[in-house]
């Protein structure tokens, strides 16, 4: 191998003689504290969700009467609120979660000893309350033929002009369709409706309906409609936006359009540098342009008016994700923000209308979010509450970024988490951490499973592996037909970089992945085991050919599957040979460090049988591994509390068994 030239290693803080409390795993697996603060349209009122005692409470405090007191009140065991908004100045919408027989949730919430409200079949209904949580409506329901519909909560426009309406979307018989509804009556009337893909409307500042999405997940891609003047839809897209998410079951589409004006602005890849960029469809003209197109990064997403819906910016790609406007003041005073803000990202949840006031959500490696108030006019930041009382930052492991070169000179950006105890001097154990997709990234955001890892007195590292998006469209498509290959090269060069920077105990490293990381930590195994202790794997993909076969069937255009699987992946038969070398479950027998596989039995990503099949080969051959099934979940496997606390608690045992987290002296 060749000698790594490194750059610094930012931000690695020594910490010696600190008391602290490690959080244990139910502070981890705990519900937030605080789930959401939201400020009325003319500030004179903030309201609350909060969780105590099993209960999620909603207050509503008076901004403007002397010691700001809670005027109103409601909550709920069994009827839970999960989030709450300002449909009018004096009308706030609560979006509940009701149990389908909640008299059946009651019974059992008093003696079932492990009772869990998440086992129960729910629906959403959005309820609108006066300012003292008094006068409830229940929004649509003059729609008796929606009564059986499982969602009926999506607030699509606040309709910023109109007293007495907003416009919502609702799944109609199948079809997306928009409704007018009356915050103070419930009263609903149908606007307009899509097709069986559509997944999204976009409508003016006024309410009026422009522009409708459609989403052909198969086909990955959005196929964007005008509504004519005659309020018919036209027969063939005016465009199309190709999706690069071959990883996610909760693809947010949402994001990536909305209205300019009265022109259509959307996020798309440029095919020359891979960078995402912000493009304008002029609905007059019938012409497109690039709004916004950046160099060296992705513009990741439009911004959208948290009342109105139309675009105001867009997000920028980076460590943090930060906000570029098109009105200098509001740039100026996001500027203002940002620099008291420092190394977080931070959004709204809220704002007045005058944009004085705003309800300020922080999250960072070290943050799982936290809420603040910014007021404008006085440039002051203060703090509200936390999200998660039980996971204080000081009690989290501390983080830093790195830059590396591997073995034929690429750099790789990568994140770290050092344990609150690290001491400077010391080796630790270390846990390699690749993301999934590949195609995706890491940033420095909160990751609550690398959190927990290393709170138990690891070093984890996170690299942006060849492959991964965001650095252009060079470094992604050098990631592409490298499954085991040179992609995993890069993450055994993060091993070896921080083991010469003195930082990894050479003798306890695991590799730990989800998904395509899953993927990676089998490869791990077999590629370099002289390197890990152990490695887990999380729905990971073990045999790449019934992969490519897997989703084949349900794809039937050839052009689409040498795109997004040949090209990147491989061609089943002019590769079979470069595949097969590089499918975990043909090569079980070259397995001889200690494995914990995880399978989530619902997959919809990675088949279940991707996992039995190695686990049929590992018994083959008599290897070391434990094998977890996830019954009854998604390919997410921490979309179910109980999975969350099950992953969390075997990962823990397993690491601490071949790992220990006692550190050694450096040599």
């Amino acid at each position: 191998m060749k000698r790594l030239n490194t750059f610094l290693l930012c931000a690695f803080l020594a910490f010696s003689g600190c008391a602290f409390a490690r959080p244990t795993l139910e502070d981890f697996t705990k519900e937030r504290d605080l789930r959401n603060v939201v400020i009325s349209p003319d500030g004179k009122y903030l309201a609350q969700l909060h969780n105590k005692d099993g209960k999620r409470i909603v207050t509503i405090i008076d901004m403007q009467a002397p010691g700001k007191p809670v005027i109103g009140s409601l909550g709920d065991k069994v009827i839970r609120p999960t989030s709450i908004s300002w449909g009018k100045k004096d009308r706030l919408l609560i979006n509940l979660l009701v149990p389908y027989d909640s008299k059946q949730v009651e019974r059992d919430m008093e003696r079932k000893k492990d009772f869990d409200i998440d086992d129960y079949f729910m629906f959403t209904r959005m309820l609108s309350v006066d300012v003292n949580a008094k006068n409830p409506v229940v929004l649509m329901n003059n729609e008796r033929s929606m009564r059986g519909n499982v969602n009926l909560s999506t607030i699509h426009h606040y309709l910023p002009k109109d007293p007495n309406n907003v416009l919502m979307e609702v799944d109609r018989d199948g079809v997306e369709a928009l409704y007018k509804v009356n915050v103070y009556t419930g009263a609903s009337e149908l606007l307009t409706k899509g097709s069986r893909f559509t997944f999204m409307f976009a409508n003016d500042y006024d309410g009026k309906t422009r522009f409708r999405f459609d989403y052909l997940r198969i086909a990955k891609k959005i196929n964007i409609y005008e509504l004519a003047e005659d309020n018919t839809w036209g027969q063939q897209p005016i465009d199309s936006i190709k999706i690069n998410d071959n990883e996610s079951e909760d693809f947010d589409a949402g994001r990536l359009v909305g209205l300019y004006g009265d022109n259509l602005a959307y996020s798309k890849r440029n095919e020359n540098t891979g960078f995402l960029e912000l493009s304008l469809y002029k609905s007059k003209e019938k012409v497109y342009e690039t709004l916004v197109s950046l160099p060296d990064r992705d513009v990741l997403y439009p911004l959208h008016d948290l009342r109105s819906n139309q675009i105001v910016g867009y997000a920028v790609d980076g460590d943090y994700i930060r906000y570029k406007f098109f009105d200098p003041k509001q740039q100026e005073a996001y500027d203002k923000l940002a620099a008291k803000v420092g190394n977080s990202n931070f959004y709204y949840s809220s704002y007045t209308e005058d944009g004085d006031l705003g309800v300020v959500n922080l999250f960072s490696p070290e943050n799982p979010l936290s809420f603040h108030f910014y007021d404008r006019q006085k440039d002051e930041l203060s703090f509200i509450d936390n999200a998660f009382n039980n996971i204080a930052s000081k009690n989290l492991s501390q983080s830093a970024t790195a830059n590396y070169l591997t073995r034929d000179g690429k750099k790789i950006h990568s994140y770290i988490l050092l344990p609150t105890e690290y001491e400077k001097g010391k080796q630790y154990p270390l846990i390699v951490m690749p993301h999934g997709g590949p195609q995706a990234r890491d940033r420095a955001g909160y990751d609550d499973f690398a959190q927990f890892l290393s709170t138990r007195g690891y070093i984890v590292i996170q690299p942006n592996f060849r492959g991964s998006t965001g650095m252009g469209k060079e470094f992604e498509e050098a990631g592409y037909k490298q499954w085991g290959q040179l992609m995993q090269d890069d993450l055994t060069d993060a091993v070896g970089f921080m083991v010469k920077k003195g930082y990894a105990d050479p003798a306890k490293v695991c590799i730990v992945g989800i998904s395509y990381g899953g993927y990676a930590a089998l490869m791990g195994a077999i590629k370099t085991p002289e390197l890990y202790r152990c490695s887990v794997s999380i729905n990971g993909v073990t045999h790449l050919r019934d992969m490519i076969a897997t989703d084949a069937k349900n794809v039937d255009d050839d052009k689409i599957l040498e795109k997004y699987w040949y090209q990147r992946v491989g061609d089943p038969k002019k590769d079979k040979e470069m595949l097969d070398a590089n499918s975990p479950a043909l090569h079980a027998d070259k397995i001889n460090i200690p494995l914990l596989i995880v399978a989530s039995t619902d997959d919809q990503i990675v088949a279940y049988s991707q996992a039995t099949d190695l686990v049929s080969a590992l018994n083959k051959h008599k290897k070391d591994f434990k094998f977890v099934k996830l019954k009854d979940s998604p390919h997410n496997p921490f979309f179910y509390k109980k999975d969350i606390e099950l992953v969390y608690r075997e990962v823990d045992e397993f690491l601490a068994k071949y790992l220990g987290s006692a550190t050694v002296a450096a040599k």
